[in-house]
């Protein structure tokens, strides 16, 4: 029962320093001020419209708002570009931004002015593989089954939900079937299914 305690202690001390490291980047780096730094794509990309997000692990990790072509997942790109407000709620039973962008990670929205790619694929095997399998898997399906559905099976199946529009989001929350979304075993399952059928 100590060690429970003690591990759930440390637990709460390591996420206030995690948050409180957050809070000084987030406070040393105005809104409105340019930036240029480099870092590691570690996501997909998603967007409509020519537009993209993206996360960016650098010195810390911030999502990236651009236009045009996104940097690929795994890119280890320098980029440019000016920080964007994290703002909390502004209507009543809204969403909480600042809040959101507290609990993933992220010091800060960056709208990208500019960026170089300095090395393609600079993760480690293990860690490039699955994201080029799930972008590959995502284009798939959005090639095949269009945007909302593909965006939804991307979604069940690979646990990709930056895709989802926030409509679609709240329609499975608020129908009690949030839990889809989650990565599970089933999921796996369906994956490893879908590549047995393709090599078998």
């Amino acid at each position: 029962m100590g060690s429970l305690l003690l591990f759930y202690f440390l637990s709460v001390v390591r996420i206030h320093i995690a948050r409180d490291r957050l809070y000084s980047h987030r406070h040393a780096h105005p809104v409105g001020s340019f930036v240029s730094f480099k870092g590691t794509v570690v996501s997909l990309p998603w967007g409509k419209g020519g537009s993209y997000r993206v996360l960016l692990a650098g010195p810390f990790l911030v999502e990236l708002h651009g236009r045009g072509e996104a940097p690929h997942p795994g890119d280890l790109v320098l980029v440019r570009g000016r920080v964007m407000s994290v703002r909390g709620f502004r209507n009543p039973g809204g969403m909480n931004r600042e809040a959101w962008y507290t609990r993933q990670g992220v010091v800060f929205p960056l709208y990208v002015r500019d960026w170089e790619l300095l090395k393609a694929g600079s993760l480690p095997f293990y860690r490039q593989f699955p994201l080029d399998f799930a972008a590959w898997g995502v284009s798939r399906l959005r090639r095949d089954l269009g945007e909302g559905a593909g965006a939804v099976v991307s979604s069940l199946v690979l646990g990709f939900r930056q895709g989802m529009g926030w409509e679609t989001k709240n329609l499975f929350t608020s129908t009690g079937l949030g839990h889809l979304l989650a990565v599970s075993g089933f999921h796996m399952g369906v994956v490893f299914l879908f590549l047995y059928t393709i090599v078998r």
